[in-house]
C-alpha cells in the first residue's frame, strides 16, 4: 500500500447478504465492477467467518463463501471517495443484485393483495428556501402564503365530495380544521413582517413551533399528528415552488406507489389517480391513512424501513400482502401464483356477510355463543366492520367528533352522526362511549388535562354538565332510531354514576321525553380500584366493559404510549391476570354482561383465557374479527375452565406464559 493511502480516510459499513444464492459469480462480478469505478481506493470485504477479499477480485470474493444472511463489513481507504465507494458497494448488496425475490416486512392493514409495478415517490428532505426580504416585499410574500393556503384548501374540499366515498367527509373536515390553525395563516404572516423572511421559511418556523408540544409526548398518536401537520406544510411549500411532485404523474392501474409518508388526503388522491396499492415508510396500521386505505380497499403496507425501500427501482415488480404485512420485491412466478390464488380465496370471505345480509353467529367448538363486536373510531370504519361480520358496535368512541374542531360539535351535529351509525347497523346494537377527551386526545376549545390521571373522560364531562347534557340529549334522540347503550369511561365511584343518571334524566326532561325508555348506562372498567366495588356499581348500571389497555396501564403504572417502557406493559404479569380474573368472575357472579374491548380482545390466546373465565362478549378493531371468530371455532371453553383459574393464581410471568401456552 502506498504511503499516501496509509494516511487516507477510512470508511466502513456492515451489510447483510439478502439474495438467495449469496455472493456467487454474477454478484461477485457486479461488486468488482463497482469497485473498479474507484481506482484511488482500496476496497476490502470481510465476512463473518473471518475471511477477507479484495472487492476487485471475483475469485477472492467467491472464496468468502458468503451465503444469504451472512454479514459483510465493507472497508475502503485511499482518498476522499472512500465513503462513496463503501456506500455504492453496500447499496448493490442491499439491492440483492436485482436478481432475487426478497421480502420486506411492515405493518399491513389487512386489506388484501395487490401485484403491480413500483412507482417510486420517496420524498427527498424538503428543501425550504430561506432568504431575507425588504419591507417592500412583505405584501407579495403574504400573498404567496395565502394563495398557497387557498390552493390546498381547494384540494381538501374535493376529498369528501365524491359520491363514491361520502364517508370520508369527516377526514376532509379534520384536514380543513388543521389547515385553519393559525400556524398555517396568521402566525407565518406575522413572521414575514416581523422577521423579514420569505413565506416558505416563515411557514416552516410557524409549524415547527406549533408541533413542538406534540413532540414532547412519546405517544404514537401524537407523532402521527406531527406527520399530518408536516404533510400539509409540504403541500403548501410545493404550492409555493415549482418543485412539486404530484402522484398523478404516473397514474396507471398496474402501479403501486412507494412514498415516505402518507396521510388520509394522500390515500384518497392515490386511489383516485388509479394506484392499486400503497407502500410507505411512515404511518402505522392504526393511523388515519390506514383507516382510509382499509375502507377504500387499497392493499397497503406502512412503516417499512426507508433504507430498504430506497433500493427499489422504478417499475420493479412488487406484490403486497397486506394481511401479513409482507412486501415481495421481484417475486417469483410461483409466489405470484400463490398470492393470486390467496387473493381469490380471501375475496369472497371478506364480503360474505354483505351477501348474507346479517353477520354469522360465532360459536365455540363446544357450542357456546360468543358475541363479536367492532370498535369504531371513525365513520370510515363502519363499512369494514359490516363487511367482516361484526355483530354490533361494542365501543363507538365519540371523541373523534371533538378532535380537530375549534368548538365542540352541536347537539344536532352529534345527533346526525349517531343517527347515521344506528341506521347503518340496524337492527344491531350500538354502544356509544361518552366523550373521552384528555390525556393523549386533546380537542381545541376544551381544556382537558393532558395527564392520563387528570381531568379527563367522565370527570371532564361531569365537570362540564352543559356540554355533557348536550351529548346526552343527542344520544337520547338517536335512541328512538335503534337499540343503543351509553358507556361511561373511567368511572371510579358510585357518585359519578349517580350524577350521570341525574344528568341523563335532566336531558330527557329538557327534550320533553321524560317518559321515554332511556338507554341503559354501562361502566368502563379501567381503574384497578373499581374491581372491588363492582357489586355496588351494578345497582346503578346495566353492563360492564373492560378497557384492558388502560386497566393494564394503571395496574402496572406504565404509560402505554412511552416506547421506553413497552417491555413493562406485560399482560402476563401475575398481578394483572389476577385482577382481570377477579373482574370477570365478579361480573359473572352478579349476572352482569361484561364485554372486553381493549387490545386483549384481539389476542387469540388471551381471548381463550377470558372466555374460560366467563366472558361472552368481545369488541375489537374490525381487522381482527374474522381471525378471532375462526379461533373460537377450534376452542372448547368448558374443558379449559380449571386452567384459567390456575392462571389467575400464578406467581410469575414465566409461569403465566407456560400456562397460556396450554390454551393453544
Amino acid at each position: 500500500m502506498s504511503p499516501d493511502k496509509d494516511r487516507s480516510l477510512i470508511a466502513r459499513q456492515h451489510v447483510q447478504v439478502i439474495n438467495n444464492w449469496g455472493l456467487h459469480a454474477r454478484p461477485s462480478a457486479a461488486i468488482a465492477s463497482v469497485a473498479a469505478k474507484y481506482p484511488d481506493c482500496e476496497i476490502t470485504l470481510h465476512s463473518d467467518n473471518n475471511m477477507s477479499a479484495s472487492a476487485l477480485s471475483v475469485a477472492s470474493l467467491l472464496m468468502l463463501e458468503a451465503v444469504k444472511g451472512s454479514m459483510i463489513e465493507v472497508e475502503a481507504h485511499g482518498s476522499e471517495n472512500a465513503v462513496n465507494a463503501v456506500n455504492d458497494v453496500v447499496e448493490i448488496i442491499q439491492g440483492g443484485f436485482d436478481e432475487e425475490h426478497r421480502v420486506l416486512k411492515g405493518e399491513g392493514i389487512n386489506c388484501g393483495i395487490a401485484i403491480g409495478l413500483a412507482h417510486v415517490l420517496l420524498n427527498e428532505p424538503v428543501d425550504i428556501p430561506h432568504y431575507s426580504i425588504t419591507k417592500a416585499k412583505i405584501a407579495n410574500e403574504r400573498k404567496r402564503l395565502s394563495t398557497a393556503r387557498a390552493e390546498i384548501k381547494s384540494e381538501f374540499a374535493k376529498l369528501g365530495n365524491n359520491e363514491e366515498d361520502p364517508q370520508f367527509s369527516e377526514f376532509r373536515q379534520l384536514l380543513m380544521m388543521m389547515l385553519s390553525e393559525e400556524c398555517f395563516s396568521k402566525t407565518p404572516s406575522a413572521l414575514i413582517r416581523q422577521e423579514l423572511v420569505n413565506a416558505e421559511w416563515a411557514l416552516k418556523i410557524s409549524v415547527d413551533k406549533f408541533t413542538e408540544k406534540f413532540a414532547e409526548r412519546s405517544s404514537l398518536i401524537w407523532q402521527s399528528r406531527i406527520d399530518e401537520y408536516n404533510l400539509i406544510l409540504k403541500r403548501m411549500i410545493d404550492a409555493m415552488t415549482t418543485d412539486s411532485s404530484k402522484c398523478s404523474s404516473k397514474a396507471k392501474s398496474t402501479h403501486i406507489i412507494i412514498t415516505s409518508n402518507i396521510g388520509p388526503a394522500e390515500v384518497i388522491e392515490y386511489h383516485r389517480a388509479g394506484y392499486i396499492g400503497v407502500i410507505s415508510s411512515g404511518g402505522s396500521k392504526n393511523s388515519h391513512a390506514a383507516i382510509v386505505a382499509r375502507s377504500m380497499g387499497i392493499p397497503s403496507i406502512l412503516a417499512i424501513d426507508e433504507l430498504n425501500l430506497e433500493c427499489i427501482k422504478e417499475d420493479t415488480l412488487l406484490a403486497i400482502d397486506s394481511n401479513t404485512g409482507e412486501l415481495h420485491i421481484q417475486p417469483t412466478k410461483e409466489t405470484v401464483a400463490e398470492l393470486r390464488l390467496k387473493a381469490q380465496t380471501d375475496k369472497p370471505t371478506s364480503r360474505r356477510t354483505l351477501r348474507a345480509g346479517k353477520p354469522p353467529r360465532s360459536l365455540s367448538r363446544d357450542g357456546e355463543r360468543i358475541y363479536i363486536n367492532a370498535n369504531i373510531d371513525f365513520m370510515a370504519e363502519i363499512e369494514a366492520a359490516q363487511n367482516i361480520g361484526a355483530e354490533g358496535v361494542g365501543l363507538f368512541r365519540t371523541e373523534f367528533m371533538f378532535l380537530g374542531k375549534e368548538t365542540p360539535p352541536s347537539e344536532d351535529e352529534q345527533f346526525e352522526i349517531y343517527s347515521e351509525v344506528i341506521k347503518k347497523f340496524a337492527p344491531l346494537p350500538i354502544t356509544f362511549r361518552t366523550v373521552d377527551i384528555g390525556s393523549d386526545k386533546q380537542a381545541a376549545g376544551l381544556d382537558a388535562s393532558a395527564s392520563s390521571m387528570g381531568m379527563r373522560a367522565i370527570r371532564y364531562s361531569l365537570a362540564n354538565p352543559l356540554m355533557f347534557k348536550q351529548q346526552l340529549r343527542a344520544l337520547i334522540r338517536a335512541s328512538l332510531l335503534g337499540k343503543i347503550f351509553i358507556l361511561l369511561p373511567m368511572v371510579t365511584q358510585e357518585q359519578e354514576l349517580t350524577l350521570a343518571h341525574r344528568l341523563l334524566k335532566e336531558a330527557a326532561h329538557e327534550l320533553d321525553m321524560k317518559d321515554t325508555k332511556l338507554p341503559d348506562l354501562g361502566v368502563m372498567i379501567e381503574i384497578p380500584g373499581v374491581a372491588y366495588i363492582l357489586d355496588s356499581l351494578s345497582k346503578q348500571c346495566e353492563f360492564f366493559s373492560v378497557g384492558t389497555n388502560d386497566l393494564l396501564q394503571y395496574t402496572l403504572a406504565v404509560d402505554r404510549n412511552n416506547s421506553q417502557l413497552i417491555q413493562l406493559s406485560n399482560p402476563c404479569h401475575p398481578g394483572f391476570l389476577a385482577l382481570l380474573g377477579q373482574i370477570i368472575r365478579t361480573a359473572v357472579k352478579i349476572k352482569k354482561q361484561i364485554t372486553v374491548c381493549g387490545e386483549l380482545a384481539a389476542d387469540p390466546i388471551m381471548v381463550r383465557f377470558m372466555l374460560a373465565l366467563g366472558v361472552r362478549s368481545l369488541s375489537m378493531n374490525p381487522l381482527h374479527i374474522e381471525n378471532i371468530r375462526d379461533n373460537l371455532r377450534e376452542f372448547r371453553i368448558f374443558s379449559h375452565q380449571q386452567l384459567a383459574l390456575e392462571l389467575t393464581k400464578c406467581r410469575s410471568s414465566e409461569q403465566a406464559v407456560e400456562l397460556l401456552d396450554k390454551f393453544k
